[in-house]
């Protein structure tokens, strides 16, 4: 085993505590304060989010995106709602399901940006919670899961 690859493993052993308290973390975030989560009993989508909803539920049926169904937003957009639609199309357990794991990407990212800087797990820990909870103040509790939310990882 080379040195490259001790050390990758070493960093994942070190980290994996932190990434199991940031996903317990993330998970009652979203189940608390989140619109998408299964213990609200209405969907409150927005209108945009409507619309994704929509193309993503006909893309399950075999409708083609652009040309049965109209929008101007990304392919990935759309793709992010179906996939919620693959996963459970029941009280919208999907988009719980995709809004935790799209905000548990960001969080851990969050994390690993915060290390980089700082080289210290529980700095870069808090660090990772401050920026969960602000981005719950807009994201999750008014909007569910809309385009910002979805691009967020992409963004760190």
């Amino acid at each position: 085993m080379s040195i490259q690859e001790k050390n990758k493993i070493n960093i994942f052993e070190k980290h994996s505590f932190y990434y199991a308290v940031l996903f317990v973390l993330v998970f009652i975030n979203i189940f608390f304060f989140s619109s998408v989560s299964p213990i609200h009993n209405i969907l409150n989508l927005q209108y945009d989010q409507l619309v994704y909803h929509l193309i993503g539920k006909g893309m399950k049926y075999g409708e083609i995106p652009y040309i049965d169904l109209i929008d101007h937003k990304g392919i990935y957009l759309f793709s992010t709602y179906a996939l919620s639609e693959l996963i459970c199309e029941y009280r919208h357990i999907g988009l719980f399901i995709v809004t935790l794991i799209i905000n548990y990407i960001y969080t851990i990212f969050a994390y690993k940006i915060a290390y980089l800087m700082s080289h210290r797990k529980k700095t870069s820990m808090m660090v990772a919670f401050m920026i969960l909870v602000l981005q719950n103040t807009y994201f999750l509790s008014v909007n569910g899961l809309d385009c910002e939310t979805i691009i967020l990882p992409f963004i760190m």
